[in-house]
């Protein structure tokens, strides 16, 4: 009685009529016939009627208020209840006949008779959970009703309006957050799901989304989610039972479907500011649900966006000079629709191009235009066409390189029949109208359809191209097919077209006008009428060309100027270098100059009546020939070159000791000034020919002494001009008799060397053979370690007497001018001819060295010091290697000579410096270098002085007047006893107290004495104390 009391008094205080109907229970009555007759007519009324609907996103809201009201009978009652009375209900367990009447209280008795089948349905008590989980569970209806009654085509205040009561319905129906916040993403992936299913996508969409979002104050994982359920869900209810090739076919419903739910997922993804992970992600969770990978996703994407985009542009060229359209709507268009920069490019220029093409009148044509067409000379832009074709370019943000590339496109056609109309005028002989008012025309033209320089060149260019490379073209076809004949025809033809065109385009008068030569300059590669054209088959028809022009003179060995004119056209039109024009026209007319060339030399050599004076006609008219069939300077040289050195190595083969005679030196002479030679171009010639005469000649002057007499030479200079050798080339023959000479006597040097320097067992390993006894062993070994026999040195006195009578050093300048007072040059030295080792080379030189001042014979030593430069040159040694050796020698030198002197004498007087300045110039040291040894041989006395005093103290250290005359010898000889004789400065001050203690003792050091000072500051100075 409580439940049904407290019921009953809710009921009465809620209720809001008196009617007491909706409490009648009607009677059970059977359906009539006629009833259900009409109940079937409107089932399927209202199919038909559903069938005509577009689906919407709207019919995923439906479907949520038809499940609830399905699945949860108490969805509905419950959602119908005022909030008050809702809330109240959620405090206890209450009896559903309660809850009939709150929901019956207002209702009509229709509505009884349903409602209270589902409690009958239901019946018993409700108990408090249950009750608020169906509470909780209105709640999603609740927000599908309220969508549904508030629409999603909002502005700010009603969205904001509306997210206030979305939160709202939390509160309301007790749900709690994460519940709610499942419900709003089952709302939005519903509503998305069912919008997939029209196939036709709309810009709506996209703000309806939106919106929806917003109310629902979806986060990024939250949207993410909604949409992978959606794709999931579509792909289960409608793709899954679809065929694949249905599916394949991107205009079937279904597949529309697909991409339309790829498209506004990927809007969504891009509008909720993604990271670029982030968004492949959650994109490629949508396109996997669909069996897609991400690029071929975006790819759909793109075709369901591109169409939007298109018909924006397709509204900008309609309302273009309005106003009402610019850049930047373009720009939030992209924006919205996600349009990548190349798609947009894309999709502009085909903006651009069609509104082109409806200027012109020519919009809609599926075929294009053809040059045949007969208007198409009549087709032009309109009057105001450039201006608004700017408009939309600065719209539509396109590059004037792309405008004018649209532009070419097409107006090309037009261009070209107007510009082919005229050449083919030009080229028509019996059309004699100027060439100037051709060319007027299609400059007129070019006007006419807007074209810029930069478009109109190209054009022109290659319709100018197409006519120069068409006679070419054919020229080239019957060349390949070694017709020779009809390739020359078409050669011909091609000069005609050149002409033409070249007297129709007048030459530039300016950076932008049209230079004519450009088409045929091989620098400019593929813009060429040649370019098509192989090099060999290039080569083959001038050659041809060439040919034929010489077979069709009258003499039929005639390259006439005319012809020759032709040719250099030919040559141009073809694009061959003059290096290539000149070996083609070599190979044919080379056999006609070789043919005259011999002529004239058999004239020369043979006719025994020829004169001198005859030589220039006949030379001028070899030159005539030869510039007249354009004969390659090189081809004509060769054969020259053949021809001369033939008769010249007759006159040597036939002259007695191989020098010809006067004849044919007369002969040789006339031949070189018909050949046009100069005196460089035979000199290889005549030094091949005659250079082993000259030779054998230069050997005979030197005889058995291998001295040349004075008598000789002038001999020798007149057998030069007579073979017709250069000085330089004599000179270089007399080196070869040198070095030939050289080799065996420098052989002989090295030889005796080595038996001095080596032992028996040393030298015979290195000459591979047993060298039996030493003649001389137990003989003169030599000074300082240094072999010195008097063979070795007589043998270098007769290499540099050799070097020196005949002359071998010359003087020079620095400038390569003979000067008799500078110094001389040496071509042939022994190591540059590679004849020794470089150990060797110093052993030899230090040989002579030594011998210069241990020679005992003071006129054999003179001679041997008056060798010394001459040989270190014949040697090849520089400078440095000279320094060194005497360097190596002055060392021992000066030591034994200082060391023996030293011990004489407390140091060096005049007379030894006079000898040691003799030593120097003997081993030419320099005066840095004399120095040096000097300094170093009295270093090594004094340290041996030191060493002695230490090693007897009573006749050293111990002896004060031994220390003194040491301490004065070190200062006379400029040495210190600290850095020079390498004492150390305790040692130096033991030697400092010592003598001054000797002095006190001896009384020479008094307190009271003016002299005691000066003398202890001059012993200090003199040891180098401070």
């Amino acid at each position: 009685m409580t439940y049904k009391a407290l019921a009953l008094s809710v009921l009465l205080a809620s209720s809001q009529t008196t009617d007491c109907d909706a409490f009648v229970v009607p009677s059970k009555q059977s359906p009539t016939l006629s009833s259900v007759y009409h109940r079937r007519i409107n089932s399927r009324r209202t199919r038909i009627i559903r069938n005509l609907v577009e689906p919407s996103g709207n019919d995923g809201l439906t479907d949520i208020l038809a499940t609830s009201n399905k699945e949860l009978p108490l969805t509905k009652p419950l959602r119908q209840l005022p909030t008050p009375i809702r809330k109240t209900l959620s405090l206890a367990s209450i009896p559903a006949a309660a809850i009939l009447g709150f929901t019956m209280t207002p209702s009509r008795r229709l509505i009884a008779h349903g409602v209270g089948a589902t409690f009958a349905a239901v019946g018993g008590v409700i108990g408090k959970s249950r009750l608020d989980t169906e509470i909780a569970d209105a709640a999603l209806p609740a927000l599908a009703s309220l969508l549904l009654e508030r629409g999603l085509s909002l502005k700010d205040a009603e969205r904001e309006a509306l997210t206030y009561e979305i939160e709202a319905l939390k509160e309301e129906y007790n749900v709690r957050d994460d519940d709610f916040k499942e419900y709003k993403v089952q709302i939005y992936q519903s509503y998305l799901k069912n919008m997939c299913k029209n196939p036709f996508s709309k810009t709506s969409d996209l703000k309806e989304l939106s919106n929806l979002k917003d109310v629902l104050q979806l986060d990024n994982i939250q949207i993410g989610e909604a949409h992978a359920q959606a794709s999931e869900a579509l792909y289960g209810e409608t793709c899954a039972w679809t065929a694949e090739e249905d599916l394949e076919d991107e205009y079937h419903p279904d597949r529309m479907g697909i991409d339309k739910c790829l498209f506004l997922s990927e809007r969504a993804f891009r509008n909720n500011d993604e990271t670029d992970e982030a968004f492949q992600f959650e994109f490629a969770r949508v396109a996997r649900c669909f069996k897609l990978d991400v690029v071929e996703g975006i790819r759909r994407v793109e075709g369901v966006s591109t169409p939007f985009y298109e018909r924006a542009l397709k509204s900008t060229r309609e309302k273009l000079g309005s106003g009402v359209v610019d850049g930047d709507m373009l720009r939030r268009a992209r924006g919205t629709l996600g349009i990548s920069k190349f798609v947009a490019d894309d999709l502009h220029a085909g903006c651009y191009s069609s509104e082109l093409q409806s200027l012109m009148g020519i919009s809609g044509s599926d075929e294009g235009l053809s040059l045949h067409d007969e208007d198409l000379a009549s087709i032009q832009l309109p009057e105001g066409a450039l201006e608004r074709l700017t408009t939309l370019k600065d719209i539509l943000e396109l590059s004037d390189e792309d405008t004018e590339y649209e532009l070419s496109v097409e107006v090309t056609p037009l261009f070209l029949a107007a510009a082919e109309g005229a050449l083919e005028a030009a080229l028509d002989e019996e059309d004699e109208t100027p060439a100037g008012e051709l060319w007027e025309e299609i400059l007129q033209r070019k006007r006419e359809l807007g074209l810029t320089d930069a478009t109109y060149l190209p054009l022109v260019k290659g319709c100018l191209l197409q006519t120069l490379g068409v006679p070419l073209e054919s020229a080239s076809g019957f060349q390949d097919a070694s017709n020779g004949g009809k390739a020359y025809e078409a050669l011909l033809k091609a000069l005609e077209v050149q002409k033409v065109v070249f007297a129709l385009v007048p030459p530039p008068t300016t950076d932008g006008d049209l230079d004519i030569q450009t088409l045929l300059d091989p620098a400019y590669g593929d813009e060429t009428c040649h370019s098509f054209i192989a090099s060999p088959t290039k080569k083959r028809l001038y050659s041809t060309f060439v040919s034929k022009s010489i077979q069709n003179s009258e003499s039929g060995q005639e390259f006439t100027t005319a012809a020759q004119a032709d040719a250099a056209t030919i040559q141009q039109l073809l694009g061959l270098s003059d290096e290539d024009a000149d070996d083609e026209s070599s190979l044919i007319c080379a056999p006609l100059i070789q043919k005259d060339l011999e002529a004239g030399m058999k004239r020369i050599t043979q006719e025994w009546d020829f004169a001198e004076e005859m030589v220039g006609p006949l030379a001028e008219s070899s030159l005539d020939l030869i510039g007249m069939l354009k004969v390659q300077e090189g081809v004509v040289n060769k054969y020259r070159d053949s021809l001369y050195f033939q008769f010249l190595k007759y006159v040597a083969a036939n002259s007695p000791m191989g020098i010809p005679s006067t004849t044919d030196s007369t002969k040789l002479l006339n031949l070189r000034t018909y050949f046009n030679y100069t005196p460089t171009q035979i000199n290889a010639f005549h030094l091949e020919t005659f250079g082993p005469t000259y030779k054998k000649s230069i050997l005979e002057a030197m005889g058995i002494t291998g001295i040349m007499l004075p008598e000789y030479r002038e001999a020798l200079v007149n057998l030069r001009d007579r073979l017709t050798l250069t000085e330089r080339d004599a000179q270089t023959l007399f080196e070869e008799v040198i070095a030939s000479k050289v080799k065996p006597m420098t052989g002989r040097i090295v030889m005796e060397m080595e038996r001095t320097m080596m032992t028996k067992k040393q030298l015979s390993d290195k000459r591979k053979k047993d060298m039996g006894e030493d003649v001389y062993a137990g003989k003169d070994q030599g000074n300082l370690g240094i072999g010195s026999e008097g063979n070795i040195l007589g043998d270098i006195i007769n290499l540099v007497d050799f070097y020196v009578e005949n002359q071998v050093p010359r003087p020079i300048k620095s400038d390569g001018e003979n000067d008799d007072e500078d110094e001389l040059y040496y071509p042939i030295t022994i190591l540059g001819k590679e004849l020794v080792e470089d150990e060797m080379a110093n052993a030899m030189y230090r040989q002579l060295v030594v011998g210069s001042f241990t020679e005992q014979n003071q006129g054999k030593a003179k001679r041997y010091e008056d060798a010394i430069p001459h040989f270190g040159s014949i040697i090849g040694l520089d400078d440095e290697n000279i320094a060194e050796v005497g360097g190596t020698i002055g060392t021992a030198v000066y030591e034994n000579y200082v060391t023996s002197q030293m011990a004489k004498k407390p140091v060096l007087d005049q007379q030894d410096m006079m000898f040691i300045a003799n030593i120097q110039k003997k081993l030419q040291l320099t005066d840095e270098k004399s120095l040096e040894l000097l300094m170093e041989a009295q270093k090594k006395v004094l340290v041996k002085d030191v060493e002695f005093y230490f090693d007897n103290p009573d006749k050293g250290i111990n002896n004060p007047a031994a220390l003194k005359r040491f301490r004065e010898r070190c200062n006379q000889s400029g040495l210190t006893m600290v850095d020079d004789v390498g004492l150390g400065k305790q040692r130096v001050a033991q030697l400092f107290l010592m003598e001054i203690t000797e002095g006190i003792e001896k009384g020479t050091f008094r307190p009271a004495s003016s002299t005691t000072g000066s003398t202890l500051m001059e012993i200090q100075e003199s040891l180098g104390l401070t």
